[in-house]
């Protein structure tokens, strides 16, 4: 859409549903007619700039979000229901609510951390940020790109930045790395440095929550099979970022960690705000060990999965 177009139309929208101006009163401000102003709030609608949610207290998902809300204390929880089990489809669906979380919330200028995930991937490729500013997506986690890789975390940012005008800072390494003294050459490179750096100034990130199973995306990593199982037997039961979890939320599996080139769990907690994008019966335990490290404040799921969670 072209930027004068885009301006008017965010314009436009702002003083009907923001100062509670009729259309004639709009029309008669800016000099149009009121049938334009009316096929200009369409197109705005149909951009999804203007997006309209009714919240019915009665509904299923207020009813399991509210639950959950008081079960574990966070600061916001999204519930989609989309009657299907295509994860494809529950993608979409979790891609439009954070669509107008982002284009209702982000700051000027924000810097947003991405993480890996096939999750996240079905986010990059259908969240629609219409916005004027530009926002730097950082990558939190290696991603040199492999055959069939798309849910890398640079190629995560990429689509992100694509679909919102927005630049990228992209880190230009495996997402693992055995070797200690490699990892250190790697970190303070001049291309990869100042992408570790910004993991101190995020403004916002955006993770997937894996579960540690040889299916998951950590199996479809550099990590071994038996690395995977060994972090298992020492208790890991979700993998955040770089680092892996118990069930009680804290960091277990140091030297399993270590092997991870990225963002550890202490830089997703520095971060003011962290939106966690997880569903699925097989991340139950995962996202409970997750919501309890007090990494995250906002979790997006779906119907099944909010159900679970509230049981005990």
């Amino acid at each position: 859409m072209e930027y004068e177009r885009l301006r008017l139309l965010v314009k436009i929208s702002k003083l009907y549903y923001y100062d509670n101006m009729s259309q004639k009163e709009i029309a008669n401000k800016l000099f149009m007619s009121r049938s334009q102003i009316g096929r200009f709030l369409e197109q705005a609608r149909n951009y999804g700039i203007v997006n309209i949610k009714v919240m019915d207290p009665f509904s299923k998902e207020e009813n399991y979000r509210e639950g959950i809300l008081k079960k574990y204390g966070l600061d916001d929880i999204v519930v989609v229901e989309t009657d299907s089990d295509d994860k494809e489809i529950k993608g979409r669906r979790i891609a439009e609510e954070l669509s107008y979380k982002l284009n209702e919330n982000l700051k000027d200028e924000a810097n947003i951390g991405i993480s890996a995930g096939t999750t996240i991937e079905s986010c990059s490729r259908y969240t629609n940020i219409y916005s004027l500013n530009r926002y730097r997506f950082i990558s939190l986690m290696g991603g040199i790109e492999y055959e069939n890789d798309e849910w890398n975390s640079n190629k995560n940012c990429v689509r992100f930045a694509e679909n919102s005008k927005g630049i990228t800072m992209e880190l230009n390494a495996p997402m693992v790395i055995r070797s200690k003294l490699l990892k250190r050459e790697l970190s303070n490179d001049k291309s990869i440095k100042p992408v570790i750096d910004m993991y101190r100034n995020l403004d916002l990130s955006i993770i997937g929550i894996g579960e540690i199973t040889e299916n998951s995306t950590l199996g479809k990593s550099e990590m071994t099979q038996d690395e995977i199982f060994r972090a298992k037997e020492k208790g890991a039961v979700a993998v955040v970022c770089g680092s892996f979890l118990g069930a009680d939320g804290g960091e277990v599996c140091i030297e399993e960690s270590d092997n991870f080139f990225g963002a550890k769990l202490d830089d997703i907690d520095r971060c003011p705000e962290v939106i966690a994008v997880a569903y699925g019966l097989e991340k139950v335990d995962a996202i409970k060990a997750t919501i309890r490290s007090g990494a995250i404040n906002i979790l997006y799921t779906d119907v099944e999965t909010a159900e679970l969670l509230l049981r005990d």
